[in-house]
């Protein structure tokens, strides 16, 4: 389970709020992941089925997908590979348990997308996702 400290300060400032997609079968980890997304004023929507989250994604606009990277029906690289063949360009942040094979990382070197593992504290999810809404200060 995550931990989430009541208050997190992170040494950049916020460009925008983005509307995430959490997608991961076991429900505990999509509800603490959108608890820590929400704190920090991030619109979350929560699904642990592949074909659902395929459906929001076409009738929604999303900033950003977090998700498991072994699901029931495909891989989290599978669904990026769907995603892409189908146009869409988002970014995404994999949550998973396994390593991979350099190969297997070259097949998406071109998209948006960072790979943590699923045992990564919260605030290290929370820090990765804010990284890809956010200026450094010094910017």
């Amino acid at each position: 389970m995550f931990w989430y400290p009541s208050c997190i300060h992170f040494p950049y400032t916020r460009e925008k709020t983005m509307k995430i997609l959490i997608l991961d079968d076991e429900t505990i980890i999509c509800r603490s992941l959108a608890l820590g997304l929400k704190r920090n004023g991030h619109k979350t929507f929560e699904s642990s089925n592949p074909a659902e989250a395929l459906r929001l994604i076409e009738q929604n606009d999303f900033d950003l997908l977090v998700f498991d990277y072994k699901m029931s029906l495909f891989s989290g690289f599978d669904l990026i590979h769907l995603l892409h063949n189908k146009g869409f360009n988002i970014p995404v942040v994999i949550l998973t348990s396994q390593s991979f094979k350099q190969s297997e990382l070259k097949k998406i070197r071109t998209h948006s997308v960072r790979i943590l593992s699923k045992d990564s504290a919260l605030k290290d999810i929370v820090a990765a996702v804010e990284s890809f809404s956010v200026y450094p200060i010094n910017h």
